[in-house]
């Protein structure tokens, strides 16, 4: 019999999809290191031997996997972006694949649960939150530059604003649908065009 071989990145990176899938539909509090490693096929022993537990595991979660998906879902696409109107089709768009596990409700639930309750899982959930606003920022300071954001508003305070609203309609979402609620982003995006 031929000895497993042992290939310790792929089994971390296995153990971090399967604790993404687990906490970002279950939950952190009903996410069992049991589910997750039957997720992830693999053994407890795996997972203990990468992570010293499930907090561990969660923190190293949001580092590694939700920041980087918030940032391909949410901020990468936003350099592309050169109108109001092309934004609020973005928005509509992303918005409408709003789903228990995608990166946007897997963010605001593990937010809900966990900030304030764990320094640690806050600290990632604010660094994930804090590279949203700034690609945010980002835009809005460049849509000023090319005149299609209204010069007066302050690009921090709006960017804060539409993760805020994103976030409602991640949970809006999840208790009974989308009912035009896009719409409404939509239409609040325009409050942001130049007079």
């Amino acid at each position: 019999m031929a000895a497993r071989k042992k290939q310790p990145e792929k089994t971390r990176q296995a153990i971090l999809d399967a604790a993404g899938q687990c906490f970002g539909t279950q939950g952190y509090a009903a996410t069992g290191i049991g589910s997750i490693v039957d997720a992830a096929g693999l053994t407890k022993g795996a997972l203990f031997h990468h992570f010293g537990d499930k907090r561990e595991l969660a923190i190293a979660w949001i580092r590694d996997r939700l920041r980087h998906q918030v940032l391909q879902d949410w901020v990468e696409p936003l350099s592309g972006i050169s109108s109001l109107k092309e934004l609020g089709s973005f928005w509509v768009s992303v918005c409408a694949k709003l789903a228990d596990g995608d990166s946007c409700t897997s963010t605001v639930a593990m937010a809900a649960e966990m900030a304030g309750r764990d320094k640690g899982m806050t600290e990632a959930l604010e660094a994930v939150f804090h590279a949203w606003r700034e690609g945010l920022r980002g835009m809005l300071e460049r849509g000023q530059q090319e005149g299609w954001i209204h010069k007066s508003i302050q690009p921090d305070t709006e960017a804060g604003i539409l993760i805020s609203m994103v976030a409602g309609l991640s949970v809006m979402q999840r208790c009974h649908g989308q009912q035009g609620l896009s719409a409404s982003l939509v239409a609040y995006l325009e409050t942001l065009r130049p007079a």
